[in-house]
């Protein structure tokens, strides 16, 4: 009797630690444990049969925006993984992690409520060593593909399948296939739909690291023998389109490389060319060419999506870039080439990687620009390239400023003059790229004030850095002071105003300086 009661203990001891193993999350990790008294879940649960495993997340999943679905620790199962989104759920994970050790399970992401954009990562990182290396042909990874946009990477080559699902009346969305290595990718077009004419956004398949040998299509209900095309390849990261039998698909490799909206505001919404121009936007040329159909003269661009990797612009138009949101801090561009016929105003910060001046346009930064190299053209040494308000940080030295004028750094100190000869401005007020900085008190610091006509007359205080006279009779009148923080007289002056110099006086052998209010002098000449 008691040896039957020891045996009968011991039976109740094992089924109680087997109902304390299950699926729990331990700091973002959900994998199957042992617990002795709770079993957190942020509002997920699993459910399965004998072949599948489903892993359901509903409203408030999870406890921050990253979870990771952990099954390298011996769990041994072979059931098929099913991330499924429960309808009328909302979810606000970004990113989801799969960890698994066995390349005969299939994994399946469906989309219900999946958050928009969501990125999932495919295997270990960080010298975790315990994820497969392979994916069995007969499992491959599936993903739904309908009305949310998706992000998917892969350390090995995960053999996605995609189930394309978007109904004809909604725009593609965003399908990003990037990995360690190359993946290869099956299309099946679970909906028929019409594809429309070569090019158009319908013919969209997705972008990412892949190549033409790698993608194939199962045959669903939309039919054809369809060919995957690239037509743009930028840092290693292809866009693909599908061509049917027959039409013209050659030479297409770099053909379109760019996003254009169907508007003037770049938001963060599928109006594009393409659903790639969203998320992906620093790998494209932001293509303003056909807002041409507006008929007007100037045209503002308002900016949500801030990341591009160039910028074409129409010509004989006035463009200006805004902030969409006050939170929207710089536009960035990898590569910006100014040209001319071209007048562009930023009202607010730039960061251009790489700029290059092909000719002289009208280009206005009113906010700070950092530009990190410039290739340098010796034909435009000694020319105002661009303007700028705000601050100007050239990262590679190659550029400088005074008032509103960018330029070389090579150039001589003839960029800073404003040259006033024979009762004449050069620059004069309609010339746009200086931004009048001539006749702004605030810029005249960092600029040279050069006279070269018999009478100059000031109206108001005038601040210059440097005042040059140049002339051989030059009288100075006006009821206001000019000042200068350096003064060279070449020739004969007289001042009849006041006159303040801040630092220092350079007298020449010809020099005859007459002052009839002496104002402010410096305590030492030259």
């Amino acid at each position: 009797m008691f040896v039957l009661s020891l045996v009968t203990v011991l039976f109740i001891l094992v089924e109680d630690v087997k109902a304390a193993s299950n699926w729990c999350e331990i700091d973002g990790v959900i994998r199957y444990i042992s617990y002795e008294s709770e079993c957190l879940r942020s509002n997920w649960y699993t459910e399965s049969n004998v072949t599948t495993m489903w892993i359901k997340m509903k409203t408030g999943c999870c406890l921050n925006e990253m979870i990771t679905f952990d099954e390298t620790f011996g769990n041994g199962t072979t059931l098929t993984k099913s991330f499924y989104f429960l309808d009328n759920n909302y979810i606000n994970i970004k990113t989801l992690f799969i960890r698994e050790s066995s390349q005969d399970v299939q994994i399946l992401v469906y989309e219900r409520a999946r958050p928009e954009g969501l990125f999932v990562s495919f295997g270990c990182y960080n010298g975790n060593k315990n994820c497969r290396t392979s994916v069995n042909s007969s499992t491959p990874s599936k993903i739904d593909y309908n009305q949310k946009g998706i992000s998917l990477y892969s350390d090995i080559d995960q053999k996605f399948w995609i189930w394309y699902y978007l109904p004809n009346a909604r725009q593609p969305v965003q399908l990003f296939i990037n990995g360690v290595v190359k993946q290869s990718v099956v299309y099946q077009y679970m909906v028929k739909i019409s594809l429309g004419e070569p090019y158009s956004k319908k013919r969209f398949l997705f972008t990412g690291n892949s190549d033409e040998n790698m993608i194939r299509f199962e045959e669903g209900l939309t039919t054809g023998t369809f060919i995957p095309k690239a037509v743009c390849d930028r840092f290693g990261y292809k866009r693909f389109l599908l061509f049917k039998e027959g039409e013209n698909y050659e030479n297409v490799t770099t053909r379109d490389c760019t996003c254009q909206r169907e508007g003037v505001k770049l938001l963060k919404n599928y109006y594009y060319n393409y659903p790639d121009c969203v998320y992906n936007s620093s790998l494209f040329d932001l293509a303003l060419t056909n807002l041409t159909t507006y008929n007007w003269k100037s045209i503002t661009i308002s900016i949500e999506i801030t990341d591009w990797y160039s910028v074409i612009f129409a010509p004989d138009k006035f463009w200006t870039f805004i902030r969409e949101y006050e939170d929207v801090k710089y536009l960035n561009f990898t590569v910006f080439d100014m040209k001319e016929q071209v007048n562009v105003e930023f009202q607010m910060s730039v960061y251009i990687n790489k700029l290059i001046i092909s000719s002289i346009g009208n280009y206005y930064f009113i906010e700070d620009v950092v530009i990190n190299t410039v290739e340098y053209k010796e034909s435009l040494r000694n020319k105002v390239l661009f303007s700028v308000d705000g601050k100007l940080v050239s990262n590679d030295g190659n550029l400088n400023r005074c008032g509103r004028r960018a330029f070389y750094s090579k150039s001589d100190d003839v960029v800073c003059f404003c040259n006033y000869t024979n009762n004449n401005w050069e620059p004069n007020t309609l010339d746009l790229i200086n931004q009048n900085d001539c006749f702004n008190d605030t810029k005249r610091a960092e600029l040279t004030l050069q006279i070269d006509s018999n009478e100059y007359e000031t109206t108001s205080i005038e601040n210059w850095g440097k005042i040059i006279f140049k002339g051989i009779k030059v009288k100075v009148t006006g009821s206001s002071t000019l000042c200068g923080q350096n003064v060279t007289v070449q020739n004969t002056v007289a001042i009849h105003n006041k006159l303040e110099i801040q630092n220092t006086l350079f007298l020449s052998e010809k020099s005859n300086l007459v002052v009839s209010n002496k104002g402010k002098w410096p305590t030492h000449k030259k």
